[in-house]
């Protein structure tokens, strides 16, 4: 009876995880053995498409040929596990986005027999992040931009800041900019004061 209970257990802990992550099984060269439905519809395949064929046909040409795809399953054959974000292909050859971890599955002797994936598909995470990076890469070359702290240090300055400001232009600048800063909270501690007196004020009217 403990040990139906903990087969049990362990049905229903592995079918939450189907129920929400992509999943796909591989033998240690990287043949596909299993694919679950969220994989399925990530990759856009069905799994007659997919069943016996190469993890290769989710990468690039380019990256098959590399030499670190080669040391990614030479590392998953030896027992590592192996976490990332990861760029492939789907079903249309458009680029997919995974957070996944590679399991390697041991038998009793140790020894790798099989490869579980887990994965989210992040896409449109990448995608706006990759985004809001061509953004600031674009305005770093078309700006010169320069980054104070609250207390009026300097903590970071772009190249075109560099080459157009001369020591002496950029002492001016620091200068005016502490100069804005103090007025700032000069003016900032007035209006708190005429706040506090208003307040006072509408207080003792009553």
């Amino acid at each position: 009876a403990c040990c139906e209970q903990k087969v049990r257990e362990y049905e229903e802990k592995y079918r939450a995880i189907d129920r929400s992550t992509a999943l796909v099984e591989f033998k240690p060269d990287g043949t596909i053995l299993f694919a679950n439905a969220n994989f399925l519809a990530t990759t856009g395949y069905v799994l007659q498409d997919i069943v016996n064929k190469n993890h290769t046909m989710f990468c690039s040409a380019h990256s098959v040929a590399s030499s670190e795809y080669k040391q990614f399953w030479a590392r998953l054959a030896a027992g590592e596990f192996i976490q990332d974000r990861f760029l492939r292909l789907d079903k249309n050859n458009k680029d997919i986005w995974l957070e996944a971890s590679y399991n390697p599955i041991k038998d009793e002797t140790g020894r790798v027999v099989s490869i579980l994936k887990l994965a989210t598909d992040v896409t449109q995470e990448v995608s706006k992040e990759l985004e809001e990076h061509s953004i600031i890469e674009a305005i770093n070359r078309s700006m010169a931009v320069i980054e104070f702290s609250l207390d009026g240090h300097i903590l970071t300055a772009n190249d075109n800041f560099l080459r157009t400001s001369t020591p002496v232009n950029v002492r001016s600048f620091i200068l005016m900019v502490w100069i804005l800063f103090e007025l700032s909270f000069f003016i900032l501690s007035i209006l708190i004061e005429l706040h506090v007196i208003s307040s006072f004020l509408q207080n003792s009217s009553f």
